[in-house]
């Protein structure tokens, strides 16, 4: 029995995917032997039946009936990860003198991300990276380019009590991928988003 639950603690842990849209959610489990193999093949999908809100306006609500969906799946994972909606979340780049202090580039990330969103500056969550100069520390033109990414940050409080309303812990978010639905005609969207989602946060 011991050597049983040894084993069983020494397996990486496993991710769930998740996609939710108005008319309803799709999990997919992505264990560590799919993570091994390529192949994800536990996935549970189910309509909304309770909500009489978007998912988004009820994170609560929509938190309780995934909850419900895991416990009649039996999906063990508890590790989360999930996407907002494309056109909730702006990206973008620019450029800031290669001296610039971090606290300013985050300052003019925040700047540049409220005014897209056109939300207060303290109303926006950010995150952004600094991409390196070519194959040099220090690039010719004294000047580097900061990718970024931004979303109200009721957006990314929604997607917590969600997570913690369904009992699992949200440890990737990111924005739901633009996919190809040509390309995929054994399986629906929401799967194949749900997937994307599982992947990216394993990679993360």
């Amino acid at each position: 029995m011991w050597q049983y639950f040894d084993k069983w603690r020494r397996q990486p842990p496993g991710w769930l995917g998740l996609s939710i849209d108005a008319q309803g959610m799709t999990l997919v489990d992505l264990c560590p032997e799919a993570m091994t193999s390529g192949q994800i093949q536990r996935s549970v999908a189910e309509d909304w039946i309770d909500l009489t809100a978007s998912p988004w306006q009820d994170p609560v609500g929509s938190g309780a009936a995934i909850q419900k969906c895991l416990k009649r799946a039996e999906l063990p994972r508890r590790r989360l990860a999930m996407g907002l909606p494309q056109d909730q979340v702006a990206q973008d780049s620019l450029q800031v003198e290669e001296a610039l202090p971090e606290k300013d580039i985050r300052a003019r990330v925040v700047w540049a991300a409220s005014q897209r969103l056109q939300l207060e500056w303290d109303a926006v969550v950010v995150d952004y990276r600094c991409e390196l100069q070519e194959t040099e520390l220090h690039s010719t033109s004294g000047f580097r380019t900061v990718s970024w990414g931004a979303c109200g940050i009721a957006w990314t409080r929604a997607a917590d009590q969600m997570s913690r309303a369904a009992g699992l812990s949200l440890q990737f978010l990111g924005v739901e991928p633009v996919l190809d639905v040509a390309t995929f005609e054994d399986t629906s969207p929401r799967h194949r988003i749900a997937c994307e989602l599982a992947w990216q946060g394993a990679r993360s």
